[in-house]
């Protein structure tokens, strides 16, 4: 499969189960953008939205339509997972203010990262990358403007990853309150 290709069909089936809730699911990686409606790149920035504001595109973003806001957003790291992947991940969160999904904006407020890591569980990147996030976790808390909540999901098969990636994503949008 192609990069990001599991990923895509993840996106396309959450955006099926969840169509007639008020959590509306956009995702990156779809094979054509005229038959997905939700296939795009959710894009987010700080500031004003501008390429000098914005770090890279999500792969998944779930926006409670009653709120018009931001609760869940899923990158998935189908290729090996550098710490630095990890760190750019986390980041491109955490200085977000906003969301841009087919030229609107949504509030990125207190909301959960589901973030699915490619690591060898044999190897050092799966222990590097829960210490990289637990200390982001620690200086978002002490400094942060908003509250995110991290959820780190592993495999070393891309497309093990992403039904686990699925299984978490369903699991986090259950908890939500879906009147805010």
């Amino acid at each position: 499969m192609n990069h990001g290709a599991w990923t895509g069909e993840m996106g396309c089936r959450l955006y099926q189960k969840y169509a007639q809730t008020v959590h509306q699911v956009y995702y990156d990686h779809g094979k054509d953008a005229k038959s997905e409606p939700h296939f795009c790149k959710p894009i987010p920035f700080f500031d004003e939205c501008t390429t000098a504001s914005t770090l890279s595109a999500v792969d998944i973003a779930v926006v409670n339509q009653k709120k018009g806001a931001i609760e869940l957003i899923a990158e998935v790291e189908e290729s090996s997972s550098e710490p630095k992947h990890v760190i750019g991940d986390i980041v491109n969160i955490l200085l977000s203010e906003a969301v841009r999904i087919k030229g609107k904006d949504y509030a990125l407020g207190d909301s959960v990262l589901v973030l699915g890591l490619r690591a060898d569980s044999r190897g050092n990147a799966k222990m590097k990358s829960k210490r990289v996030a637990a200390k982001l976790q620690e200086i978002n808390r002490k400094i942060g403007i908003r509250r995110i909540s991290l959820v780190l999901v592993f495999d070393d098969d891309a497309k093990k990853l992403a039904t686990k990636v699925e299984t978490e994503i369903d699991r986090q949008i259950a908890r939500l309150k879906p009147d805010g």
